[in-house]
């Protein structure tokens, strides 16, 4: 066997090994959201991914929705759409590269009126993100 063939033989198992080294970088997710609308109204949540559906559900007030997700290769953004009394709008729940480092595998949203909002570890508060 040739030099060249060895070596990139050798190149190919080393990349092997790498990526799935990689891949048991990114843990699984843990998304929750709560429903904090007022007047006791029933917030109705479908979300989804580019590649999967996550679900929907029927969430009462005070209620939580939750689901686990493991991202491949790090890059993975999550959509929530949610209704409610004839109002409907959607955010991102879920965005690597903006999550990745403020609640890394447990982030926590409430949804008011107002607008979704993640519980920030870094700072110990909620942080508030706009409807899309």
């Amino acid at each position: 066997m040739s030099q060249f063939i060895r070596l990139a033989s050798l190149l190919m198992v080393l990349l092997i090994i790498t990526t799935c080294e990689a891949i048991d970088d990114f843990p699984p997710v843990h998304i929750k959201v709560t429903n904090q609308l007022s007047n006791g109204m029933v917030m109705n949540i479908h979300c989804y991914s580019k590649d999967y559906d996550i679900g929907s559900q029927a969430v009462p007030k005070f209620g939580g929705y939750a689901f686990y997700f493991q991202p491949i290769l790090g890059s993975i953004t999550v959509t929530c759409n949610i209704e409610w009394g004839g109002n409907s709008h959607s955010f991102d729940i879920y965005s690597y590269y903006r999550d990745r480092n403020i609640c890394n595998t447990d982030c926590q949203w409430k949804v008011s009126e107002e607008g979704p909002c993640r519980w920030s570890g870094l700072i110990s508060t909620y942080e508030c993100v706009p409807w899309k």
